[in-house]
């Protein structure tokens, strides 16, 4: 991402967030910009638990949680997107590359066509638009790895777009690819709906283990993940406690309260926050959907429920190392 696309991805960040939120997006937006326009790593503050450091010529956040090996770098993109990189390898989350008219995303894209290009494996964990937008994404190899939830229509949609290998995961079975281990963690208690039906997934390589929620995830899912697994280094969690108006506020996505249940319970060491910059027309605020849910609520939650947890709110395309 070049330094005016990155100053501009600053300012959206500001522009899209609600009155009550500038307080603390002015600042963190106003800092985004004066790191892509190149006033130095060293001007701008790391947040609590983190150094400033630069990786591949961008201004980065580094947490040194004492791993021996291979570092794991992570960049959030708009909405659910994100890129996790080990050992030359990429993972994609959630792809969403085009908006549609009153389904923005709020920011500007953080990683660029060659980053996408370079995914050797995508993972999505619902057969939502704007998690699985695979239509627009012409610049990735149809030989590329996709997991998609077992049971949604994705893998015959996938096909029809020329994708060769797609894995359709059940709960709780994982996957080896390009070495990662991926499994798939069952975010409800039972399959519903195609549009309903979501996975997250717990994604490990050399030792470390991420997280990663799309829209939500049951307590009771919650609660077998930190049985099975080790307290991962990282959770990408979504924070705009997203509901549907007409259906009486039906929730599809995480709370900020949700997200710090969830980050506690699996004792996470580094929280990433998702899921929050879309906004829509002001028609589908209004008669549509509530998303009041922000990063800052959730680092405040934390501080209360987790003090020794880390959060990290990035800008799109920001990379983030784990040592």
């Amino acid at each position: 991402m070049d330094h005016p696309v990155g100053a501009l991805a600053a300012v959206i960040s500001i522009v899209a967030a609600t009155p009550k939120d500038w307080p603390h997006a002015i600042p963190r937006g106003m800092a985004a910009a004066l790191i892509a326009i190149g006033f130095g790593v060293a001007s701008v503050d790391a947040p609590p638990g983190f150094t400033p450091g630069v990786d591949a010529d961008r201004p980065s956040l580094i947490a040194d949680l004492g791993h021996a090996g291979e570092p794991m770098t992570i960049r959030r993109d708009f909405h659910a997107m994100a890129a996790i990189d080990m050992g030359g390898d990429r993972i994609i989350t959630d792809p969403w590359w085009a908006s549609r008219p009153h389904y923005e995303a709020g920011e500007a894209n953080g990683l660029s066509v060659s980053d996408m290009r370079a995914a050797t494996l995508i993972l999505s964990t619902q057969n939502h638009y704007d998690h699985s937008d695979f239509a627009n994404l012409p610049m990735v190899a149809r030989s590329t790895p996709v997991i998609v939830p077992a049971g949604t229509g994705q893998s015959s949609a996938l096909a029809a777009l020329g994708f060769k290998r797609v894995i359709a995961l059940e709960p709780w079975r994982s996957v080896e690819i390009g070495g990662f281990s991926v499994t798939a963690v069952p975010s409800r208690d039972a399959k519903t709906a195609d549009f309903d039906y979501e996975l997250a997934y717990i994604i490990r390589r050399g030792g470390r283990t991420a997280l990663f929620v799309g829209h939500r995830i049951d307590a009771a899912a919650v609660a077998e993940i930190a049985r099975r697994f080790a307290p991962p280094d990282v959770a990408f969690l979504p924070v705009n406690d997203l509901r549907v108006r007409p259906q009486l506020m039906k929730q599809l996505s995480l709370s900020p309260d949700d997200a710090a249940a969830v980050a506690t319970t699996i004792k996470a060491r580094i929280v990433v926050p998702i899921h929050y910059a879309y906004r829509g027309s002001w028609i589908q605020r209004a008669l549509l959907l509530s998303h009041t849910g922000t990063p800052d609520q959730l680092s405040a939650r934390l501080a209360e429920t987790s003090p020794q947890a880390l959060t990290a709110i990035l800008a799109p395309g920001q990379p983030l190392v784990v040592r």
